[in-house]
């Protein structure tokens, strides 16, 4: 059985409740009702989980942009951007969010034709999850419990280096941090780093 999204304990829970004689790989199901038995049925792929997005996190049409990664080294002159695509709605709502392209290090033209460095390549990303007021109770899908979920909007937007290579990872994270911070106090900042193959 593989790991359910991350859920180790839940699976050592699971294979605890063989007995010490048993040598096969099927799982011992759970009482009916219990939270162990929910994760059981989506382990063994009896459920499956049907999550619709929230219009306010839904990414819906992309666009393009140019950014210079961290972890090439362009040459000093005529450096070759990288194309990469963010929603349509987080470009829409830049200004508010972040500022603007420049900020993001987007080139802004090229006389380079970019590279498009396929479906291994990410972009190192800022996402900012801007909250409302509200919270409303749902059911857990994978365990059957109830919790609060905060409404709002996120918005993620790829960003890179500088055409001259001058930048690094950290340096460009604090600024865009300290930029979403002074739009809006209240918003939830998380970044994830640059993946080249």
């Amino acid at each position: 059985m593989g790991l359910y999204r991350g859920r180790r304990s839940l699976q050592n829970a699971l294979l605890l409740l063989r007995s010490t004689t048993e040598t096969g790989t099927d799982l011992v199901e759970p009482p009916a009702g219990s939270q162990l038995h929910k994760y059981w049925e989506l382990a063994t792929g009896k459920r499956q989980l049907d999550y619709t997005r929230n219009t306010g996190s839904a990414p819906g049409k992309l666009v393009t942009a140019l950014i210079y990664p961290f972890s090439v080294n362009h040459p000093a002159t005529d450096p070759t951007p990288t194309l990469v695509k963010f929603s349509n709605r987080a470009k829409g709502a830049m200004t508010a969010q972040i500022g603007s392209e420049a900020d993001l290090n987007h080139a802004t033209s090229s006389t380079i034709d970019p590279i498009d460095r396929g479906r291994k390549f990410r972009a190192a990303t800022i996402t900012i999850f801007n909250p409302t007021n509200t919270e409303t109770e749902v059911t857990s899908q994978t365990l059957g419990r109830k919790y609060k979920k905060r409404g709002g909007s996120s918005y993620s937007y790829p960003f890179g280096n500088t055409a001259t290579d001058t930048l690094r990872y950290l340096e460009v994270k604090a600024d865009l941090l300290g930029k979403a911070l002074a739009k809006n106090a209240d918003v939830t900042v998380t970044f994830k780093p640059e993946f080249l193959p």
